[in-house]
Formats: structure tokens, sequence, C-alpha cells
């Protein structure tokens, strides 16, 4: 058979899967899982893992579950398997913060699992539940778990390397792909036990893991198998085509992937949008910088307004859950500066209007980043051949992200002009503004700092909200044009005016109420920290 007919072949059993043609997937409903409607928030989860880990739970297994556990995790402790009072808590509370789940071994040795499949870090979060655990069973007597997408550290906000460091085997990242196969070795004791309907669940639980954080599906690629089975001698030349020449295909492919998002999908998606009357010429579309061989955060599409000089819209990519193959995409309004992120109301706005799920929204550590989600539809949570065969004219894919972002443009479009239209005023502020808006004032000393860190400030509420959108412009010139900086532990900018250094406190600059300014000469910056020079002359 020619080269040329087994490509057909394949190609031709392929659509005919693709196109729902097969009796098999009505009967499997391999896109269908329970899970994906229940538990795509992440306490759902917690509860559902926690319940399994519980030698007390509804599932009625003793502690089976929790002792292929520790096997798993705990590197097989023969003395915790022992232990015969477990106690398991979750959202358990402590002093500055809610453990997800906590295994209390007697009171001897503990267990924390911090379940982050979508949520942030907090400041310090994974340091404050060690420092809990530390002083509840002892220094050396407990584990800290962190349950991520991908097995990935949590950030420095939450962890630093050198707190990482020195909690050494007391700290471990775990994957939800490691969890999936803790999850199967439950359901063959469930088998063994004839417990049928516990492990349909937990088989059923293992594969909503599988799609939503490994990017596979057993039951398609189960389907795709017997394809290939009706084709085993064509797919095995194939095969062997592949191999000798491995490199060759790989770049091609990879190419071909890079095309599709970079080029296609943001020509294709403007076309249509500007079809469906949702835009005009007024917008404009930037092609990406994605590369599929990377791993980096890189848009595959950006559409914005022409006079837009700071926002944009974007389909950004992450290699979190990514395997091979598969690209994880999702949505995000983002600017080229520091921005404050959107406030509730219009993040709740953004997702009522897209149908994104609030659990999976995000805006990262960069301060670039005003709303982003994942895409409402798991098929568009991780990318693959089935998505990528779908960026063409009137593609599934392409039709899916048009009508995404006809949503997204009908409930962010007026609130990104008027921030555009703020900042563009704001650009045109000049220094000498900055110094003529501060020298009307008089500046009031900060009296309780006077012994540990002297300076003044202006308060909007005593000068008079007249002066409001002013506040703002100092704010986000400060940020603009000044330089990151620590006092103490807190992150903040800083500009310089004269003798003086000028800083405000809000995470939002349109919440600016307060302006701060100390004199230069009575602090020096070690290790980008402010150091006040009075506490070496005492």
């Amino acid at each position: 058979m020619k080269l040329e007919n087994i490509f057909h072949e394949l190609r031709t059993e392929f659509q005919n899967y693709q196109n729902g043609l097969l009796d098999k997937k009505r009967q499997v409903a391999p896109d269908f899982n329970a899970f994906e409607i229940l538990y795509a928030l992440e306490l759902p989860l917690s509860r559902m893992i926690g319940e399994f880990l519980n030698p007390s739970g509804t599932h009625s297994q003793g502690k089976i579950f929790l002792d292929l556990f520790i096997e798993s995790f705990l590197q097989n402790d023969l003395a915790l398997k022992k232990v015969q009072k477990v106690t398991l808590k979750l959202e358990h509370a402590i002093d500055n913060g809610r453990i997800d789940i906590l295994i209390d071994f007697d009171g001897k040795f503990g267990v924390a699992i911090e379940n982050k499949p979508y949520a942030n870090d907090q400041d310090k979060q994974i340091m404050r539940y060690c420092e809990y655990l530390s002083s509840t069973f002892g220094n050396t007597n407990f584990l800290m778990l962190y349950l991520s997408a991908d097995g990935s550290d949590p950030t420095y906000v939450s962890l630093t390397k050198e707190e990482r460091e020195v909690l050494g085997k007391r700290f471990k990242s775990i994957s939800y792909a490691q969890l999936r196969i803790w999850f199967l070795e439950c359901a063959k004791e469930t088998k063994k036990v004839e417990a049928e309907r516990l492990t349909t669940l937990i088989l059923e639980f293992a594969e909503y893991i599988n799609k939503q954080f490994c990017g596979t599906n057993s039951l398609k690629n189960n389907m795709i198998g017997e394809t290939i089975e009706k084709n085993i001698l064509e797919a095995y030349e194939i095969n062997l085509l592949w191999n000798e020449n491995k490199s060759q295909f790989e770049t091609l492919w990879a190419e071909k992937i890079n095309l599709l998002v970079n080029k296609e999908l943001p020509r294709l998606v403007y076309e249509s949008l500007l079809n469906k009357g949702v835009i005009d010429e007024e917008w404009e579309y930037v092609e990406g910088k994605f590369d599929i061989r990377k791993k980096h955060l890189k848009a595959g599409l950006t559409l914005k307004k022409k006079y837009w000089k700071h926002y944009c819209l974007i389909v950004n990519s992450t290699p979190i859950g990514k395997t091979n193959g598969t690209q994880r995409f999702f949505p995000m309004i983002a600017a080229n500066i520091k921005i404050s992120p959107a406030n509730t109301d219009e993040v709740n706005r953004y997702n009522n209007y897209t149908g994104c799920d609030s659990g999976t929204n995000w805006i990262g550590n960069s301060g670039n980043v005003f709303w982003s989600a994942n895409f409402p539809d798991n098929n568009y949570y991780i990318w693959n051949y089935e998505n990528w065969s779908e960026i063409k004219k009137d593609g599934k894919a392409v039709e899916y992200v048009s009508d995404f972002f006809a949503k997204l443009i009908a409930a962010c479009q007026s609130d990104i002009d008027n921030l555009e239209n703020r900042l563009q005023n704001i650009n045109q502020y000049t220094e000498n503004d900055f110094r003529n808006f501060i020298n009307q004032f008089q500046w009031t000393f900060a009296k309780t700092y006077a012994q540990k860190g002297p300076h003044e400030y202006v308060v909007l509420e005593k000068v008079g909200l007249k002066y409001k959108d002013e506040f703002i412009k100092i704010a986000q010139f400060i940020r603009d044009k000044g330089f990151k900086a620590l006092y103490y532990r807190r992150e903040g900018y800083y500009y310089r005016v004269d003798e003086n250094y000028y800083w405000t406190m809000d995470e939002r600059v349109e919440d600016t109420d307060l302006i701060n300014r100390a004199k230069w000469d009575d602090y020096e910056l070690i290790d980008n920290t402010w150091a006040w020079k009075g506490n070496k002359k005492e």
C-alpha cells in the first residue's frame, strides 16, 4: 500500500471518530464525566480526597486507602501504618489560615495537604502551615504536602528557596498525576472485595483527574487504539517511518502547531468577530509568540482596539498540566505595564458573561494581569489534536474562541476604554506635575513611627476629595516611573524627588487615599530592603 494511501486511510478513521460516527462513542460517552460538573472547584476536590484518606470515611474500607497513601507519599512508613487513632480534618482553622487537609496520627505525627489545582499561593502560606505543624507535632514529626496540578513547587511568595531547603524532607510537592495513580491502587483494593459501586466511583474520579490535569482521555485513547488495531500493518509502517525520522517530524509538527496558534488562530478569530459585527475596523489582532517546544507563559492570540496602548485580550499558554502533544491555554485581560487587577464587581461580571468558574480566576505575581480564568468548556482546558485540527475557517476551535471573546468584549470593553483613557492622561503626567502637587500640602509627621521608621504623609480625606484623581495619578506615576523595594517583607513602589522618596500602599491605584514620604538620607537600601539609619545609632 502506498504511503499516501496509508495516511488517507488513517485520516479517514480519525475523521470518522471525530465526527462522532463511531457507535461506540455514543455507548461509552468518553467526554462525559460527572466530576467535571460537580468537582471543578478546589474545596470539593479536597473533600473528595479527604473522604478517601479518612479511616472513618463513608467508604467503609477502614485504613486501606490511607495505608496506600502512606506507601505512595510517605515512603511506606510502617510506624504510621501501625497508628490506630487517626483523625482527619478538612479546612482546619489555625490563627492565620486554613489547612485544606490535616491528618493527625495520634498527636505523634501530622500530615498537611495544601491543595492548589487552580488558586494562587498566599503570602508565606506554606511556611505558616509548617510553623503550625512544628509547634503541634514537633519540629521533625510532620510532613507538608503541596498538591499542585503538575507537581510544581509553591511560588516564592508562599515558600522561599531558602525556607524550602531548611524544611528538607518535611516538605514535598506532588502532582495530580501521582494522586491518580494512588486512586487507581485504591480501585484495585475495592475490586478485590467486590465493592463494585465504590470501584466505579474511584475509576470515574481517576478519569476526571486524567482529563482535567493530565490532558488525556483514557476512554478516547482506547477507542483510537481500536482504530489502530484495524489498520495495524499500516500503523506499524508509520511507526517505523516516524522513529527513523523522529527529530525531523517533531520539528515539523511543532512548527505546524506554532503556525496554527500564532498566525491562523488570531487571523481567523478576528475575521469571525468582524463578520459577526462584534468588532469593527477599530480593532486589530497581533500574531502570537507561542512556542510549544518551550516552557513559558506566552500569548498565542492578542486582540485589542487600535488606540489601546496598554490593555489587550489574549489567549495565553502555560506548561502547567502539559503532556506530550498538548498545551494548556486560557483567556486573559492583560497590560504591558504594572496595573491593579479587576475589582470584585468586574470579575463577577466577566465570569457571568463568559461562563467562567470563579475558582479558576488567577492574577499571578507579575502585576500585568487584569483578569484571567480557564475556558468554561473543559475540552478547551488542555488543547490536543482535536483542537489543533479545528483551527481552520469555521472550525470548532475558532468558533469556540470567537464566541468566548464576543462575550468577554461585551463585558469588559467599556471598562478597558475607561482605564485606557485614564492611563493615557496619566502618561502625560511629569515630574514637574508631581513636584507641584506635593508642594501644595502640609505634610503630617507620623508620630507612632518616630523611633522605628520616621516619615510624613498626606491623607485624601483631610486635603479634600477633589484631589482624588490627582492621588490616583501620583500612585500610577510612582508605579510607572519608580523602583521596587522591600520595607520589612512588604514589597512596594518608590519614587525619589529632590531630598525625599515617596510611596503609596494600596494594591489598586484607584483606591489610593494616602501618600507617604521620607527623607532619602534617613534610610539606606540593604539587599533592596529599606533600613532606617537611626537603628544603627541606637
